[in-house]
C-alpha cells in the first residue's frame, strides 16, 4: 500500500473512531456480562453499564452529533421561582442538619439533592452572554455547604490518615518547625500540606480542625473555578458550569476534599490549577505563565510523591492524546495550537520528580525511589502480594439486592455519562476535546490493570479523583446534548432536575461521606468521627493507664490525636520526645481471634471499649498486608466476657468504658 493509501486509512479510520470505540464497547460489556455469568469476574453491573452506554451511543450518535437545537425560552418569572424555591430549601437543608445531633436524616440529602437538581435547570436556562459568576457561586455555596455538613456534624477530626496530618500541621503551628523524620515520618519531605492548615491555624488564631476546613476544604471546591474556565474555553459556559456542578458532587471527590483529609487533597487542588496554566499558555506564551507553571509543578512535588506521579501521567495522557491527534488527522488550525502541552516541559516535570525520590526517605537509610523500586522488583520476581480480588473487587459482605443495586449505582453513574461523552469527543475535529477523551481511555487501563500487579501504591481509588476531573467534563457535555434531542421545554427541565437530583442523591449518600447515617450498607460502615462522649474518653486516656492498651482500630487514631494533651507544648520539650507516638505504641487494636477468645489479654491490659459498638461494625485487620482492612461486628460474647471476674471495670462516663485484667 502506497503513503497516500496508508494516510488515506487511518484518516478514515480517525473519523469513525467514536463508532469504533462505540463497537468495542459494546463487545467489551458483553464479554464482561457473559465472564460474570459464568462466574469467572463478579463484574456483571460495570459489564452492563458499558454495554448500555456505548449500545446508546452507537445509536444515536448521528443526533448527538448535530448542532444544538438552540436555547429554550425562558420567562423572567420563572427564574424568579426557581430562586425563591433555592433560597428556601437552603435554611431547610441546614435545619434537618440542626435538627438531631451527630446524625443527618434522609431528609436532608433529599434536601441537597434537591439544591442540586434546581442549580442543573439554572444551568438549562443559562445563555451565552449571561454573567456567570451568580451561578458559579451558588454551586460553590451548596457544595460548600454540604462539605461543612460532613465535616462538623462531630466535633472530632474526619477520617483515618487525616488524624496523622492533623497532627503534623498541629504541631508545625505550635513549635513553628518542621518535626523530624522520626516524627513526621516521609511528610517531612512532603510538608506543603501541614504547612498550609499550619500557618492558618496560627494566623487566624483558630482550632486546627477549622484551619482544615478553611484550608482544604474551601480550596477544593475554590479550586474548581479554574475547572470552569477549561471547560469554558473548550466546550462553553454552559458546559463549564455544569462540569463544576457534577465534579463539586462526585463521591470520590468529596472524600478527597474532605472526608478524609491527606497531602494528595492539596495536589488535587493544583492539578486543576496545572491544567488552566498549561492550557491558557498555549494562547498566552509569556514569560508569566511559564513560571507560574513550574511554581505549581514544585508545589506539587513537595506535596505527595504518589498523587504528584497520578497528576503526571495524567498531563502525560493529555499529551499522547494531542499527538495522536495530529497524526491521525494532519490538521493543523488555530484550535489546535492554543492547547500546547509542552515534551520538554513533561521531561523537566520527571526529572524533577525522580531526583526528589532519590534525595528523600520513608525512613532511616531507605530513599522513596529505592523503597517505590524494591516493590516492583519484588513485583517483578515473586508477583504481587495483593490479589486482585482484594483491590478491585473488594472485601465481600453480605447485602441484599438493593443494597448492592445502590452501592454499584454510585461509581457507575459518572462512568455511564462519561462513555457516551467521551465517545463523542472522540469525534471532535478538536485537538483539545481529542486529547481529554483518549486521556480518560489511558488514564482507565492503568487504574484498573495496574492493580492487577498487586502493588498497594497503586490502589484503583487514589487515582479516581484526578480522572474525575476529566470525566465530569465529557459527561457534562454528553448529558446538555442528550437533554437537547428533546424536543418541549418541559421535558427538557424534567431531564436536567431528575438526571441531576438523583445523581447528587447517589453520590452523597456513599457510605464513605455518610457514615453518619447510612442509607446502605450499615453492616459494613464504620463510623470514623467521634462524640464528645468519646473524645473525653480519648483525652483521659493517657492518665487512665500506664501499660498497653486495647481498643478497635477506628478509635485508634483518635486516641492517638486527642490522648496526649497540648502536644505542641509537650514536643518543644526535646527529653520528652514526641508523646503521640510513644502513646500509639501502647496501643493494641482488635482482630478476629481477640474477639473470638483464641487470644487473651495478660494481666495489667487495659481494654477500652464504646458502646457504640454493640451496634456498630468496627474496622479490623484483614490479613498481614498493610492497609488490608475489613468491617465485621464485635461478636456478643466479646462483651460477655469484659463482665466476668477476669477484668475490673475502671472507667465509665456511659459511652465509653474500660477495663483491665486482672
Amino acid at each position: 500500500m502506497t503513503e497516500q493509501g496508508t494516510r488515506l486509512v487511518v484518516q478514515r479510520i480517525g473519523d469513525n473512531l467514536d463508532i469504533i470505540g462505540g463497537v468495542l464497547g459494546v463487545a467489551l460489556g458483553i464479554a464482561i456480562i457473559l465472564l460474570s455469568v459464568f462466574g469467572i469476574l463478579r463484574q456483571l453491573s460495570i459489564g452492563t453499564v458499558i454495554l448500555a452506554a456505548s449500545g446508546l451511543y452507537v445509536l444515536l450518535h448521528r443526533q448527538l452529533k448535530m448542532p444544538a437545537a438552540g436555547g429554550i425560552s425562558v420567562q423572567g418569572y420563572e427564574r424568579i421561582l426557581l430562586n425563591i424555591v433555592f433560597i428556601g430549601l437552603v435554611p431547610v437543608a441546614a435545619a434537618l442538619w440542626y435538627s438531631q445531633p451527630y446524625i443527618r436524616p434522609l431528609a436532608y440529602f433529599v434536601t441537597v439533592a434537591l439544591l442540586a437538581g434546581i442549580l442543573g435547570i439554572e444551568i438549562l436556562f443559562f445563555r451565552e452572554g449571561e454573567p456567570v459568576w451568580p451561578l458559579l457561586g451558588k454551586i460553590i455555596v451548596v457544595s460548600l455547604f454540604f462539605r461543612a455538613g460532613i465535616f462538623y456534624n462531630y466535633p472530632s477530626i474526619i477520617g483515618y490518615d487525616a488524624y496523622f496530618h492533623v497532627k503534623l500541621a498541629d504541631i508545625i503551628s505550635g513549635t513553628g518547625m518542621i518535626p523530624p523524620l522520626d516524627v513526621g515520618s516521609k511528610y517531612v519531605y512532603y510538608p506543603v500540606l501541614h504547612v498550609f492548615i499550619a500557618m492558618l491555624e496560627s494566623v487566624c488564631s483558630i482550632d486546627v480542625k477549622d484551619a482544615v476546613f478553611l484550608s482544604i476544604g474551601v480550596a477544593g471546591v475554590v479550586s474548581t473555578i479554574f475547572l470552569f474556565l477549561i471547560v469554558k474555553y473548550i466546550a462553553g459556559p454552559q458546559t463549564g458550569l455544569f462540569a463544576v456542578l457534577l465534579f463539586n458532587i462526585t463521591n470520590d471527590v468529596i472524600v478527597r476534599g474532605i472526608a478524609n483529609i491527606t497531602a494528595g487533597s492539596i495536589v488535587l487542588c493544583y492539578f486543576m490549577l496545572l491544567l488552566f496554566l498549561i492550557l491558557f499558555r498555549g494562547k498566552h506564551n509569556s514569560m508569566t505563565s511559564t513560571g507560574f507553571v513550574i511554581a505549581v509543578t514544585l508545589l506539587m512535588v513537595l506535596s505527595h510523591q504518589l498523587t504528584t506521579f497520578v497528576a503526571f501521567l495524567s498531563i502525560l495522557a493529555l499529551f499522547i492524546g494531542v499527538r495522536v491527534f495530529h497524526r491521525l488527522f494532519s490538521r493543523k488550525g488555530g484550535e489546535t495550537n492554543t492547547f500546547i502541552l509542552s515534551g520538554t516541559y513533561l521531561m523537566l516535570f520527571a526529572v524533577a520528580l525522580l531526583t526528589y525520590w532519590m534525595h528523600t526517605f520513608t525512613g532511616p537509610g531507605e530513599t522513596i525511589f529505592e523503597s517505590g523500586a524494591n516493590v516492583f522488583v519484588s513485583v517483578i520476581e515473586w508477583g504481587g502480594a495483593y490479589g486482585s480480588d482484594v483491590l478491585i473487587v473488594g472485601h465481600k459482605y453480605a447485602m441484599s439486592l438493593a443494597e448492592t443495586l445502590f452501592l454499584h449505582s454510585t461509581h457507575l453513574i459518572l462512568p455511564f455519562f462519561a462513555i457516551g461523552g467521551t465517545l463523542l469527543w472522540l469525534s471532535q475535529r478538536d485537538s483539545r476535546k481529542f486529547a481529554i477523551a483518549l486521556s480518560i481511555g489511558l488514564l482507565y487501563t492503568i487504574i484498573y490493570g495496574a492493580p492487577l500487579l498487586g502493588v498497594r501504591a497503586l490502589l484503583t481509588n487514589r487515582w479516581l479523583p484526578f480522572l474525575s476531573v476529566f470525566l465530569v467534563i465529557v459527561a457534562a457535555m454528553y448529558i446538555m446534548k442528550s437533554v437537547d434531542l428533546l424536543a418541549a421545554k418541559k421535558q427538557k427541565i424534567f431531564a436536567i432536575f431528575v438526571i441531576v437530583a438523583v445523581f447528587a442523591f447517589l453520590m452523597v449518600n456513599t457510605p464513605s461521606i455518610n457514615k453518619d447515617n447510612p442509607i446502605v450498607a450499615k453492616s459494613s460502615t464504620p463510623r470514623n468521627q467521634f462524640m464528645d462522649s468519646e473524645i473525653a474518653a480519648a483525652q483521659s486516656i493517657g492518665s487512665l493507664c500506664e501499660g498497653n492498651v486495647r481498643l478497635d482500630h477506628t478509635f485508634l487514631e483518635s486516641c492517638a490525636f486527642y490522648g496526649t494533651g497540648d502536644m505542641p507544648a509537650a514536643y518543644a520539650d526535646e527529653d520528652s520526645g514526641a508523646p503521640h507516638i510513644e502513646l500509639k505504641r501502647r496501643l493494641r487494636t482488635f482482630d478476629e481471634d481477640y474477639l473470638n477468645g483464641n487470644v487473651t489479654d495478660l494481666g495489667g491490659m487495659f481494654v477500652l471499649i464504646r458502646r457504640a459498638t454493640y451496634s456498630e461494625p468496627i474496622t479490623v485487620q484483614a490479613s498481614e498486608l498493610y492497609g488490608d482492612y475489613k468491617a465485621i461486628m464485635i461478636p456478643g460474647a466479646f462483651f460477655e466476657r469484659l463482665k466476668t471476674a477476669q477484668y475490673d471495670q475502671v472507667y465509665d462516663n456511659a459511652y465509653v468504658a474500660g477495663y483491665v485484667r486482672i
